[in-house]
């Protein structure tokens, strides 16, 4: 994908509501564009959004003042969870009721056959404020970190959150005894739908921190499985890398599972179980190990 430079078209929106037709400066097809082929708009909301009909490049940019304050509001929250004397905590407002969220809260969540039952016992809650379900993440019993999840697209970006803890990530034991097998996802909701059958964490993306690896023993595991949302030629080289840096630093199995672009929060139950085992017969192929 050509890359649109932030310096070609934020300095030459519009400062209201409105679309201007510019030469695209840094062009990456044929040269400099000199047929004033960069559209930039400025939407109600404050953002920026960039096309170039020339290099087919796209972009778009979030000043603060478009995502109505939410990065201020965030700031403040994480002043107060980086203090020293005060604990970490979610957005005052949060309701931890089902009953009493906006149905369009519930909905999110049922959507991928998250139980009321797990919604509690994970802790998850919505605030008005911020208008999201908010997602707590803990360490050793501790709140470490939180993410919202917009539930609306006029209300980006689509995940804010605070964290204490540097690298902490949603980690869901399946149950008192651990299962052999680690089993990492991109988001939550899938975690917990794998969780269901054994150990799962959440990444909050298709990466792992160097941190991550020293909060968590991951060498108690037979085996990692990798299963992301592989939808593009992009994650599936972050998969690889992702592979590839977890066998440099441990010592057990890693196997990258390929789900054809399904998340596993988009699974249904027994196609879930059915991936989990092709999984696990994947990475016990060459080992040994029983599940």
């Amino acid at each position: 994908m050509a890359r649109i430079l932030k310096a070609d078209y934020v300095p030459f929106a519009p400062a209201e509501e409105g679309e201007v037709s510019i030469a695209h400066a840094h062009c990456e097809h044929g040269g400099p564009d000199h047929k004033k082929r960069l559209g930039i708009r400025r939407n109600p909301d404050g953002s920026i959004v960039a096309h170039c009909f020339n290099c087919g490049g796209s972009t778009v940019h979030r000043p603060k003042s478009a995502v109505k304050n939410m990065y201020d509001m965030l700031d403040r929250d994480k002043a107060i969870a980086n203090s020293a004397d005060k604990p970490m905590s979610l957005p005052p407002d949060c309701i931890s009721k089902i009953e009493d969220w906006p149905d369009v809260a519930r909905a999110w969540l049922y959507r991928y056959d998250i139980t009321n039952k797990e919604i509690r016992a994970l802790s998850i809650v919505y605030s008005p404020s911020y208008n999201r379900v908010i997602l707590p993440i803990y360490y050793q019993g501790a709140l470490a970190a939180w993410q919202g999840r917009s539930l609306d697209k006029s209300n980006p970006p689509k995940y804010i959150g605070a964290k204490r803890v540097k690298g902490v990530k949603n980690y869901l034991k399946s149950s008192p005894i651990s299962s052999n097998y680690l089993i990492l996802t991109e988001d939550l909701l899938s975690a917990i739908r794998v969780n269901r059958i054994c150990d799962a964490m959440s990444l909050g993306g298709t990466s792992l921190q160097d941190e991550t690896l020293g909060l968590y023993d991951f060498n108690e595991y037979r085996g990692i499985i990798i299963m992301l949302d592989d939808d593009n030629p992009t994650v599936k080289k972050q998969q690889e890398d992702l592979k590839n840096k977890l066998e440099t630093m441990l010592t057990i199995p890693i196997y990258v599972h390929h789900t054809d672009g399904v998340d596993p929060k988009e699974m249904g139950r027994h196609e879930l179980r059915l991936n989990i085992d092709v999984a696990v017969a994947g990475i016990t192929s060459k080992e040994g190990i029983p599940f």
